[in-house]
């Protein structure tokens, strides 16, 4: 037998961030759409036989932070933005089993599942503000964001005995534009 795995190291998605500064103490509030998605395949060389096992999390984050700007060089439109804050995560969960054997008795199933838990973050951002208010900005954010099990109708869903779960800890590099008002 071999298999095949795909971890979700990878996410993706975007972010709508509105933020207001006071001097260079700013607060912010952001709503966004993020996913992950991880797959398995065990075959068997000599048989027909194949097992595939997808993952999909999907998670909306409403998050809330507080900034500190910190001027670079002499001109207005370049600095850095240091900011922490906690945010309110809803995530959906789809567990996708589909078996292709000659086993007799062996089914294909789905599981899917929500959670909502609170989150914590971190970030260090660049940001380039064109004359005309146009910025572009990258950064890095460290984010903990754990579901603990996922539940349907109020039961836990559960993989041999197990509790699911998953999250959107670790750290990501984004990058964006906006405009400054």
């Amino acid at each position: 037998f071999s298999a095949d795995n795909s971890s979700a190291n990878f996410t993706y998605g975007f972010d709508l961030d509105l933020r207001y500064f006071f001097g260079n103490i700013g607060i912010g509030a952001e709503v966004g759409y993020h996913t992950a998605k991880a797959k398995s395949e065990v075959t068997g060389s000599n048989y027909v036989d194949k097992t595939t096992t997808t993952i999909q999390l999907d998670v909306i984050p409403v998050v809330a932070t507080v900034y500190y700007k910190i001027p670079v060089g002499e001109a207005s439109n370049n600095f850095l933005l240091v900011g922490a804050g906690l945010g309110y995560y809803s995530g959906k969960l789809d567990v996708k089993y589909e078996d292709n054997d000659t086993i007799v008795g062996d089914t294909s199933y789905t599981l899917k599942g929500d959670q909502s838990t609170i989150g914590y973050h971190a970030l260090v951002e660049y940001d380039y503000v064109i004359n005309s208010g146009i910025t572009f900005f990258t950064g890095v954010k460290v984010r903990y964001v754990q579901f603990d099990k996922f539940e349907k109708s109020g039961a836990a869903i559960t993989y041999a005995g197990d509790n699911i779960s998953g999250g959107l800890t670790g750290i990501n590099w984004y990058i964006g534009a906006g405009i400054s008002i």
